[in-house]
């Protein structure tokens, strides 16, 4: 059996930003309404991406704003799908 595996690396300063903390517009619902589960997932990943900053202390600006996605395949004993970027 496949997975579908989610790496999520994001730092967002606090109080969040008002982006945040407003309410989907209906257009935007309406737009959700449409979608998968897993793509209303990865379009929320999406939006806290933007949010995200870079650590001072953190070596690599990747380790704070970063957010993959692949398919495991290590049940079949099979290679995983590359990593892509959400």
């Amino acid at each position: 059996m496949s997975f579908l595996r989610f790496n999520l690396d994001l730092a967002i300063k606090q109080p969040l930003p008002l982006g945040l903390l407003e309410k989907p517009t209906s257009t935007q619902l309406q737009a959700m309404a449409d979608m998968t589960w897993v793509q209303i997932f990865r379009e929320m990943v999406r939006r806290l991406k933007t949010y995200s900053e870079k650590i001072e202390l953190v070596k690599s600006i990747e380790e704070t704003t970063r957010a993959t996605f692949h398919v495991c395949r290590h049940d079949e004993e099979k290679s995983c799908d590359p990593m892509q970027e959400i």
